[in-house]
């Protein structure tokens, strides 16, 4: 699965593929896989970027685990 929905890494979008749809989907595949039960670490690297940055996109749209698996 990995960038092949969107094609894009999320540095590239924010350069050169800018579209919002794109940076939409990238993050809603992102929560998706989270949700799903997947370490934010796994989610990264599943999509090419950093923890930090894919923690980040979480925070932002879905409520994260705490290291025991409870949401926060």
């Amino acid at each position: 699965m990995a960038n092949t929905a969107v094609g894009c890494t999320w540095s590239r979008l924010s350069r050169r593929c800018g579209d919002a749809a794109e940076r939409q989907e990238f993050a809603q595949d992102a929560v998706r896989l989270y949700d799903q039960g997947w370490s934010i670490r796994r989610v990264a690297e599943e999509f090419g970027v950093g923890y930090g940055l894919m923690r980040r996109i979480l925070r932002s749209r879905t409520v994260l685990r705490d290291r025991g698996g409870k949401a926060r």
